[in-house]
């Protein structure tokens, strides 16, 4: 009798786990904290902004508890930046109040910087901590750099003074996109010794608003990185862009907010912060705007309503997830928990998905139908007795604006979905993949998304 050996399929391939870090931070924490004491929000892994600890330590303390691992941002690269310093980021504990800068960074002052992190991870448990690393305005030759490679090492010899020898760090690269493709040798060589476990790249004009050839440029930036030894953490990035990362392989894991740090750009951080107008101070700063899943970006308040009560709006539009949305109110009152619920719904599908398959379903299922959405979606004619015009705009001209808008997303949508078959077709399914993100020694179970 002849034996029969199956062989193994590549839908019966095991799955990579792809990892989404929540950006925990600067706004609306505490909706978040209520959302997963419903529920409602299940992540695996959290980054925290230290600029805001004493208001999440009670939600760091329930998540630790739950098995989720923490990640403490410590804002080094903002307390550095003209346009930063001052805001938020100077509540963290190590701020003084002061812009840093490079040549401060003598032996005393790295050693009271790096002891005052360690005493903070340590007391708030923390599980990993992105070391204190500023934004290489002038890439590697920039004097951020040799500041921060010192940095790190102290750290870790803090952290083990301090009776964190167990927590992690991770190591994050803030530069040019164009700089990164360019300099990518010295990133590797300088790093090489360093003892940290992730790469955490935050690119420069990169996010979930970027365009084909971006998302080109970056795929093989990525791809030329692998062999660098390290899982590789796409920071401040969302949406389609971040979750086409994750189905590639090219990436370990993203990071991003809800509905926030989706994007970055630094171009304004060695600039003075502009002081906000009277229509700014009036209306609370910036304008709400409610994430549309199935278009890749954000409508105001006014411009959703619009687009809903126009002809077949509503279905367009509005979230049709019964278990998410129950109307166009519903929607808009809880903007976060349909943004949060929506992402892990992307993910989940992502990873109940093989490696190989990953890409095909990525772009036959999610792809496919954004770009099907998005020329539906631009096809409708707001109600414009619903738009709410801007300082000096007419309604004809707030129209005309979400028109355009509407329609030239939908041309970014399709560049973008052949963008991304056209580099699958060139990598092929057995393309090289990241190396999946490290995970906290304290964690034996992930908990999975919803």
């Amino acid at each position: 009798m002849t034996n029969i050996i199956p062989l193994q399929t590549a839908r019966a391939a095991p799955a990579t786990q792809p990892e989404l870090f929540v950006r925990i931070g600067e706004a609306h924490y505490s909706q978040l904290a209520h959302l997963y004491a419903e529920g409602k929000f299940r992540p695996r892994r959290v980054i925290f902004d230290a600029s805001r600890l004493k208001h999440t330590s009670d939600f760091a303390k329930a998540l630790h508890g739950d098995g989720v691992e923490l990640t403490l941002d410590t804002k080094a690269a903002e307390l550095g930046a003209v346009a930063k310093y001052a805001g938020w980021a100077s509540s963290a504990p190590w701020s003084n109040g002061t812009l840093h800068l490079p040549g401060q960074f003598d032996a005393s002052r790295r050693r009271a910087f790096v002891e005052l992190i360690a005493e903070e991870a340590v007391a708030r448990r923390f599980d990993r901590v992105l070391a204190p690393s500023h934004y290489l305005k002038g890439g590697f030759a920039d004097p951020w750099f040799d500041v921060d490679i010192r940095l790190c090492v102290e750290l870790r010899e803090a952290l083990n003074r301090a009776g964190g020898g167990h927590i992690a760090i991770d190591y994050p690269v803030i530069i040019q996109r164009s700089l990164l493709c360019d300099e990518r040798a010295a990133l590797t060589s300088r790093l090489a010794d360093l003892p940290f476990e992730n790469l955490v790249l935050r690119t420069s004009h990169f996010g979930a608003d970027a365009t084909a050839p971006m998302i080109r440029a970056i795929i093989n930036t990525l791809d030329l990185l692998h062999n660098f030894g390290h899982p590789i953490i796409v920071d401040h990035v969302g949406g389609i862009i971040g979750r086409a990362l994750l189905a590639f392989g090219t990436a370990s894991a993203i990071a991003h907010g809800v509905d926030e740090h989706s994007r970055f750009n630094a171009s304004t951080w060695d600039t003075p912060a502009k002081e906000r107008d009277d229509d700014e101070e009036k209306s609370g700063g910036r304008i709400k705007r409610i994430a549309l899943a199935n278009w890749d970006k954000g409508l105001t308040e006014a411009e959703l309503t619009a687009l809903a009560r126009a002809r077949g709006g509503q279905s367009l539009v509005v979230c049709q997830d019964r278990n998410c949305c129950r109307s166009l109110a519903d929607m808009i009152q809880h903007s976060r928990r349909h943004s949060i619920i929506q992402e892990q719904r992307a993910m989940s599908a992502l990873e109940a998905t093989p490696d190989l398959m990953r890409a095909d379903h990525f772009l036959d299922k999610e792809v496919a139908a954004l770009d099907r959405a998005s020329r539906q979606i631009k096809e409708l004619k707001p109600v414009m007795g619903e738009l709410k015009p801007i300082k000096n705009q007419t309604l004809e001209e707030a129209a005309e604006s979400l028109i355009k808008r509407l329609a030239n997303h939908a041309v970014r949508n399709e560049k973008v979905r052949a963008t991304l078959e056209n580099i699958h077709q060139l990598r092929g399914r057995e393309a090289p993949r990241a190396a999946p993100a490290h995970l906290s020694s304290r964690i034996t179970s992930v908990p999975r998304s919803a």
